[in-house]
């Protein structure tokens, strides 16, 4: 088990929350200010420029700083903000996950723009690729369970006026309505799994529920139900048998929007189950349905793979 450091740097917290809010600036900045399309674009290069090398910067600061690459999470608490308590978590997974998104989402900003060169809606699409980035980034780096189902839900809403960027296409219009059922019903399971932790452990905050739960001689019925539901709702979200067809046909979209759900929106659900992985590798049922649904999903892309 890995010692928890409670003491993450000034600098090093200033260069993770400044990742979501300069993404959250290029999608509702120019809302406060206008400006023209270009204007927008040059906007959302910046942000995601800075975003990009703030993560990098951090990460730098991770290997050579006295908490060291392996020595586990570093917290710090933000305090409070109205109902939700926000606080951050620097480890190795989250931030390797940080550099990928933001250096991905760093190259598709800058291919999207010639790549829509005269569509219309482009301040529509910079508006959802921006706050899709900021959603992903605050998942990726709360150590709140209610922040980061906040983060989920609002990563799905923003990744669909993407998906519907081209409206005349019929294709798109199902795989985003796909994509749409799927994101409610793993919404809901992993709001009540979030519920049966805080009732059963008394806190959201991931290390001390983790905490918690290992202290237990054993989980209890409603501990066990969370963690499958934590696992339907990553294979919800990863796209895995039987609800993987919208992610075949959301080629429909513009091209930029795959890479970007394949820069971390696919793989959220992967990321939580390893940042839960304290409680799921408890619960062999939750185990099982994880084995199951992905290897039958392999055999069967394989299948295709070899037949299409």
């Amino acid at each position: 088990m890995h010692n928890l450091l409670t003491d993450l740097p000034a600098g090093r917290t200033a260069l993770l929350a400044v990742v979501p809010l300069l993404y959250l600036l290029a999608a509702i900045g120019p809302l406060l200010t206008g400006g023209s399309v270009e204007t927008r674009w040059r906007l959302a290069r910046v942000s995601a420029g800075a975003a990009a090398v703030a993560t990098l910067l951090s990460f730098t600061l991770l290997l050579v700083g006295d908490a060291g690459l392996f020595r586990g999470p570093v917290l710090v608490s933000l305090g409070e903000f109205g109902a939700l308590h926000l606080s951050l978590r620097s480890d190795a997974l989250g931030a390797l996950m940080l550099v990928l998104v933001s250096f991905i989402g760093w190259v598709i900003v800058g291919y999207s723009q010639p790549y829509l060169h005269g569509e219309h809606g482009q301040a529509r699409y910079i508006r959802g690729l921006m706050l899709t980035l900021a959603a992903v980034t605050l998942q990726v780096m709360t150590n709140n369970l209610k922040v980061l189902a906040l983060a989920w839900i609002s990563t799905t809403l923003a990744l669909h006026s993407l998906l519907t960027f081209f409206n005349t296409r019929p294709q798109a219009l199902v795989a985003a309505h796909k994509k749409f059922i799927a994101s409610r019903v793993a919404d809901g399971c992993l709001i009540a799994a979030i519920v049966l932790i805080g009732q059963q452990l008394g806190t959201l905050e991931i290390d001390q529920a983790i905490a918690a739960a290992k202290s237990l001689p054993e989980l209890t019925v409603q501990l066990q139900a969370a963690a499958l539901l934590f696992a339907a709702s990553a294979l919800l979200k990863c796209a895995q048998l039987p609800v993987h067809g919208w992610l075949i046909q959301v080629m429909e979209a513009p091209t930029p929007v795959s890479a970007l759900l394949h820069a971390g929106v696919v793989n959220l659900g992967g990321f939580l189950l390893i940042r839960l992985g304290g409680l799921v590798g408890d619960v062999p049922a939750a185990q099982a349905l994880l084995v199951v649904v992905g290897s039958t999903t392999a055999v069967v892309a394989a299948l295709v793979m070899m037949t299409r």
